[in-house]
């Protein structure tokens, strides 16, 4: 079973919804498997996750299911996303595309669309740009996927300050009232208004989406859209407020294993120091403390 793909629920975490039904027959090794790596990766233990998710495509390989075989793929690469592996979950990403063609399977968008994911996770947007135009130029695409592929073409589109093709994405998105659906409409609404210069107005919009993403269980969305708070307050001379969004980002992705955790909260560590906000120091450094020394530090 593959995992809803996250920020596109928005690279959203994990698990797959509905009703649980009856079995009338105890669950095979594989299934169990990759129950257990779902659990795990809804909880945020990624690298557990990644171990649990190995091992379910191992047992697909024993078994030859072809679709098994993908998804088990997918969820990996997935996993190594969230890890910050980015060049293993691309390769992953091309086996799996490569057992489609072999096995002369139908086509699956949600894999280009995982491809543009880990592509922009990993800060390449060329590529990330290139996978997006081609789901979007498809009208095959089922519209929850074109939906998330346009919420992440708007984020492309904010990173250059492309006001236009932010606003055209941001308009394709769904009218609906799921607070996944709103947080994407109010987060892209945030990045038009830092392009807008309306400062106030973008934190605004970014303190909504991130309290949406929450109450969604998409924490990764919501630090995702503390970052870009912080960014964008920080551009401004807002020091303060930086620090604080800085400081948010680092300690929830402290808690998750978030590659980029340390560096948020060195950042907020560094803007504290410009500020005298002790307290927010002596947080930083409790949570620098537990997460150890940087890798490759001695």
């Amino acid at each position: 079973m593959r995992r809803v793909l996250p920020l596109l629920a928005a690279f959203v975490l994990g698990g797959c919804a509905g009703v649980a039904k009856h079995e009338t027959k105890p669950p095979t090794e594989l299934e169990i498997l990759n129950r257990s790596a779902q659990l795990a990766f809804s909880r945020g233990h990624y690298a557990q996750a990644a171990t649990l998710d190995q091992a379910t495509l191992d047992r697909a390989l024993i078994e030859d299911r072809p679709e098994r075989i993908i998804d088990a793929r997918f969820n990996l690469a997935l996993s190594e996303t969230y890890l910050g592996r980015y060049r293993l979950a691309l390769d992953l990403v091309t086996l799996a595309e490569a057992e489609r063609v072999r096995r002369k399977l139908g086509p699956d968008p949600e894999l280009e669309l995982l491809r543009a994911t880990i592509h922009y996770r990993a800060g390449d947007s060329a590529p990330a740009q290139r996978a997006l135009d081609a789901l979007l130029g498809d009208r095959t695409v089922p519209a929850p996927t074109s939906a998330r592929a346009h919420f992440l073409a708007g984020l492309l589109a904010a990173g250059r300050n492309d006001a236009a093709a932010l606003r055209a994405h941001r308009d394709a998105l769904a009218a609906g009232d799921a607070p996944g659906d709103q947080a994407d409409r109010v987060e892209l609404d945030g990045h038009l208004a830092a392009i807008d210069a309306d400062m106030d107005a973008a934190l605004r919009r970014f303190d909504q989406a991130a309290l949406l993403r929450s109450r969604d269980g998409d924490y990764r969305g919501m630090v995702r859209t503390l970052v870009a708070a912080g960014t964008i307050a920080e551009r401004a001379g807002r020091a303060e407020q930086a620090a604080g969004y800085w400081l948010r980002a680092g300690r929830s992705g402290a808690q998750r294993s978030e590659p980029d955790a340390r560096a948020w909260l060195e950042r907020a560590r560094s803007l504290g120091k410009r500020t005298g906000d002790t307290a927010l120091i002596l947080e930083v450094e409790t949570m620098l403390t537990k997460l150890g020394p940087a890798q490759g530090s001695n």
